[in-house]
């Protein structure tokens, strides 16, 4: 299956900033397809179905691309930051939640993240997100 251009252009973009697996992570997606509930071609009750998997058209490839990095990113972080907060409010104190290394026990951190239960940086992504699906994404680098 072709693989649009701005998809092309973003998985670049992701790999040459360092998110390579991100950007294979999105060519496999859009190269599965998506899953659509189908009539059962071999059952006789109508109430059967199916799900098939059918591709992405060319044009629809960039906006499932976004919808995937978002759902893969900025989901995932909000709820982390509604996490520390009910953690917060559980423990009646500021509560910051860590990662810990279980091969070797070491808290890793998440470089540049705000205060505790703060969602600002899911929030510009998203936004440089839906920003880009208003324009064509070979413009970024230039």
């Amino acid at each position: 299956m072709a693989v649009s251009d701005d998809v092309l252009d973003l998985t670049r973009l992701l790999n040459e900033a360092g998110f390579g697996a991100i950007a294979g992570e999105l060519l496999t997606e859009i190269d599965r397809g998506r899953l659509e509930e189908r009539p059962d071609p071999l059952g006789d009750d109508e109430a059967n179905s199916v799900l098939v998997s059918v591709p992405y058209e060319e044009a629809e490839q960039f906006k499932a691309a976004i919808e995937m990095m978002r759902a893969r990113l900025i989901a995932p972080a909000r709820a982390f930051a509604e996490a520390e907060r009910f953690a917060s409010k559980l423990a009646g104190k500021p509560t910051e939640i860590h990662f810990v290394d279980p091969r070797g026990g070491k808290t890793v951190f998440a470089e540049g993240r705000g205060p505790i239960g703060d969602t600002t940086l899911a929030d510009e992504l998203d936004a440089f997100l839906v920003e880009l699906l208003s324009g064509p994404i070979a413009e970024l680098d230039r």
